[in-house]
């Protein structure tokens, strides 16, 4: 396959990677050198963004601070590294409250078995479950903060959508959210698994100005990863290669 690979994808003159990192396997394998790679990521998001209070009387979402999360419940995404370190999180800011969305519910079970051993986190934990598509505007508008512990992601629609709605995002230092956040510069990365890390991240941000940094994540979101960003770069690539 690999011979067969080579052989076809010379003709190729530039490929496209979604994040630094996703071409390192092609690269070792000599498939693709790297003067013909580009990064782009594959999509983006048309939501937009609503200020918090107007959003959160539609969601009837509220905290202090609000914190979302959109994923599976899945051992990738890995929901109960969030729940430790919110749980510790809730000792010192009883107001706050995490609110988790999911398509796929195969840790359900578990999550809930857990959130029983611990009232008062059980009682800031909202599991909203299925929602549908246009629903999912207004609640993103109605958080402060965006988690996911991602171990690994092709890309991450979920991440983007809360960054066109002004989230501020706390997730995984892997490849695709390291490129969205620009190595954590909008927002904090966490190691994988590191419910302690993930601590850290949220106290030192809540400490800082949240509309400052929302207005910085929204900003950027709009320069460098919707859509008309999405196709000024793409344009570039192609005016590059004719």
């Amino acid at each position: 396959r690999r011979i067969f690979q080579k052989s076809i994808y010379k003709r190729i003159n530039l490929a496209l990677f979604n994040s630094i990192g996703q071409e390192k396997v092609w690269v070792d394998a000599d498939i693709f050198p790297s003067k013909k790679l580009a990064y782009v990521q594959e999509g983006s998001s048309h939501f937009k963004y609503e200020a918090i209070q107007d959003a959160q009387k539609k969601s009837g979402l509220s905290g202090n601070p609000v914190f979302l999360w959109v994923g599976n419940l899945d051992k990738n995404k890995d929901p109960f590294t969030i729940l430790k370190a919110f749980h510790r999180i809730v000792r010192d800011y009883p107001e706050a409250r995490l609110y988790m969305l999911y398509r796929f519910e195969n840790l359900l079970q578990e999550i809930e078995a857990f959130l029983d051993l611990f009232p008062k986190l059980k009682a800031a934990v909202h599991i909203l479950g299925r929602k549908k598509r246009e629903e999912l505007e207004v609640i993103y508008n109605s958080a402060n903060y965006f988690v996911l512990g991602s171990y690994s992601e092709g890309s991450g629609y979920s991440l983007l959508e809360a960054m066109a709605c002004g989230c501020v995002p706390i997730v995984t230092d892997i490849s695709s959210f390291r490129t969205f956040t620009e190595n954590g510069k909008y927002g904090k990365l966490f190691k994988p698994g590191d419910d302690y890390g993930l601590e850290l991240s949220i106290r030192m941000l809540m400490e800082e100005d949240w509309e400052e940094n929302s207005e910085k994540v929204r900003n950027h979101f709009v320069q460098n990863l919707s859509y008309d960003a999405l196709g000024e770069k793409m344009m570039g690539y192609y005016r590059g290669l004719v």
